[in-house]
């Protein structure tokens, strides 16, 4: 399985599980948040928001604009972080 592809299926667990993500962006930015959709190659991220700045919403991320290894997921019966592999 190519790992844009098994990153898609973490992705879309994410989404059918309300779970929080946070992943690093190519651009340099780390995205904490929501998958809010999943389609093709992109998603639409809800950013949580920040005590520090004003609510920044959702934006439409291309999946290739993930950085490999940076993607984990709240997994609230464990308590933790858990890290996607790929």
């Amino acid at each position: 399985m190519s790992d844009s592809r098994a990153l898609r299926e973490f992705l879309d667990h994410c989404l059918d599980s309300a779970e929080k993500v946070g992943f690093s962006l190519a651009d340099g930015r780390d995205f904490l948040g929501w998958v809010a959709e999943v389609e093709d190659g992109r998603i639409l991220a809800s950013w949580a928001p920040s005590p520090f700045a004003p609510d920044p919403g959702e934006e439409w991320l291309p999946i290739t604009a993930i950085l490999p290894g940076s993607a984990a997921r709240y997994d609230r019966a464990l308590r933790r972080w858990v890290e996607h592999y790929g």
